[in-house]
Parts: C-alpha cells; structure tokens; sequence
C-alpha cells in the first residue's frame, strides 16, 4: 500500500516471507517487489536496526512486528514479553537517536483495555490493562510510547502516535492459531475445525481498513497542528459479529465442518466481547470503515482461493489494494 503511493519501503522482519504459510509450504512466492530495501534480524536485538541505517535511512517508522496470538501468549509469557516490549522499546529508541526520523507510529492491539465484558465499545480514554501476556505487554508499550513522546519526541518536534486496530481478517494471513487461517488449513486438509468460544464478539475488519487508518494518521499528523497520541481503527457497527457468524460466511467458500470445544485451562482467559469506539478517528481524521463484514468475508476468501491457485505474489495484493481505493473514492 505504501508503495502503491509512491513511497520508498524498507522492512525489517525476523523471518523471511516465505515462512509465513505455516504448513502450507507448497505455496509459491515471488517476493520481488515487496519492498525497495529488506533486512532480516532479530528486532528484540538493537543491532539489526543499527546496521539498517547503512542501507536504509527512513523519515518515517510504522512499527508492527509483534509476538501477536492470545493462546501463545499463555505457552510462552517470557519470550511474549520479551519479543513485544523490546521491539517496541528499540524501534522508540532508535527514533529518538536518529535526526532524519520525523514520525513514529506504533501499532498495539484492541485488547489494551482493561477487560469488562461489557456491552460497550472501548474509548481510547479508557483504562488500560490485560490479564494475559500479550494484551499486558500491548498495554505497556501504550505506557511507553506516552513516556516517550513526552520526554524525548515532543521536546524535538517528533511526532509519536500508537493505533490500535480491530480483528483483521484479510487473505495472505496463514499465521498459526488464527481463527480464518486455521478455518482454511481444515479445509485444505479436509478436517473439523474446532472452536473454544463460538459466541464470542469481535469487531471484525477488512485488513485494508485500518492499513488505510494508519496512513490517514500519518498524513493528518503533519498537517495538523495538535492530534492526540492514540486512536482506535474499527469497522462498521454491523461488523460487531460472533466468531460462529463470522465462520459460517467462510465456509460458504471454503466449507468445513465447525466443531464446538471447550475452553481448555492452558490457553487461559480470553474476552468475550470486544468493541471499539471509533468516534475520535472519525471526528479527528475523517477515517471511517465502510467494507461490511460480507464483503470483507468475501474479498478474503477470493485473494486466499487466489494464493492457493496461483501462489503468493506482489500482484495479487496490488489489484487488490487499487479496487479498494478504486472503491473507496
């Protein structure tokens, strides 16, 4: 999306791309054309970002590289905590060394609230907290990126914000422990697909959406004169879904059989209802979502028919992100 907008892109990751199908490793990809500049390093280590300024020198930073499943969280809390606040706290640190970096943007979770199962959609004046590893380390690099922006990046005119998106569902997503991922591994290998919490509500988003958020802040970040330091990206109130009713619109494309299971004890707590108040990036930025939760069903499931088919590629994703803003405007 970056570079569909003209921009020079460079990325940092701990793995290359190829290893994101887990188990799926018949899939073809042509990684030419994702970025201008690429580097692969551990980012818990300072030294990879260190040497990537050799190669790569950016004006602007959106941090997204995270340890991102609930379930793992509860296996493996340390390396969560580890893998979460320290790329957040190198990538802040980082920007607050280097004079060309002019903007910073850190990309949290919806689960940094405190967790009331309640009825209500989460503001971003709300307080913040997490009960299991991951949503507790998000929580804290809120808190970082506060300390942050108030003691280093505001003194020098940096500009600082964090987003914190919805349950983003999008073809091109095979990480593990994902609900559609694992939806269309079943279905692949033409087995049940067993479900812990059926009834529970997300605020389910195309992945386009808040990737459109993020660069809307960006943008108004340098045009405005005061913004505040976090906003919440969600979609259409009608997006507000159980996981059962998000499911049976997959399987009208890739049908699996749905199997109710219970709540194991080792994967711990989890939400069951989940909302975001949207007003401020609405009043604020103008942003808005509009794909409703059929469309963004439908969408997915044409790019991941089209991956399985044809293989991961640049194109793909590229047509996709033109009829989105085709759409869109």
């Amino acid at each position: 999306m970056l570079k569909h907008f003209g921009a020079t892109v460079g990325g940092v990751s701990s793995y290359p791309i190829y290893f994101s199908t887990n188990g799926l490793e018949s899939i073809k990809v042509e990684s030419k054309g994702w970025t201008d500049w690429e580097m692969i390093g551990d980012l818990a280590d300072p030294e990879p970002l260190v040497k990537a300024i050799t190669g790569f020198s950016p004006s602007i930073i959106v941090h997204l590289a995270a340890q991102p499943i609930v379930s793992v969280g509860y296996l493996r809390p340390f390396e969560t905590f580890r893998d979460n606040l320290l790329t957040s706290l190198n990538v802040l640190e980082f920007a607050r060394v280097r004079r060309e970096v002019e903007t910073v943007l850190i990309v949290t979770s919806d689960k940094v609230y405190e967790n009331n199962n309640g009825p209500w959609a989460y503001r971003e004046t709300d307080t913040l907290g997490g009960v299991d590893p991951y949503s507790c380390s998000k929580s804290m690099i809120e808190l970082m990126c506060k300390s942050y922006s108030e003691s280093f990046f505001k003194p020098e005119k940096k500009l600082l914000a964090t987003a914190r998106a919805g349950n983003v569902i999008g073809g091109g997503d095979f990480g593990s422990n994902r609900l559609v991922p694992d939806l269309v591994r079943a279905y692949l290998s033409k087995a049940d697909m067993p479900v812990r919490l059926p009834e529970a509500t997300r605020p389910w988003q195309y992945v386009l959406e808040p990737l459109n958020g993020y660069l809307t802040l960006i943008e108004k970040m340098h045009s405005l004169a005061k913004l505040d330091l976090s906003y919440n990206f969600g979609p259409l109130e009608e997006n507000n879904a159980s996981v059962e009713t998000l499911l049976l619109e997959f399987t009208k494309y890739f049908p699996v059989n749905i199997v109710h299971d219970c709540l194991s004890e080792s994967t711990g707590k989890e939400t069951r209802s989940l909302r975001l108040d949207t007003a401020k990036s609405r009043l604020d930025l103008g942003f808005r979502g509009y794909i409703s939760l059929t469309k963004a069903v439908e969408r997915s499931s044409a790019i991941y028919s089209k991956i399985l088919f044809d293989g991961l590629t640049v194109g793909t994703f590229d047509a996709e992100i033109k009829r989105y803003f085709a759409d869109e405007s």
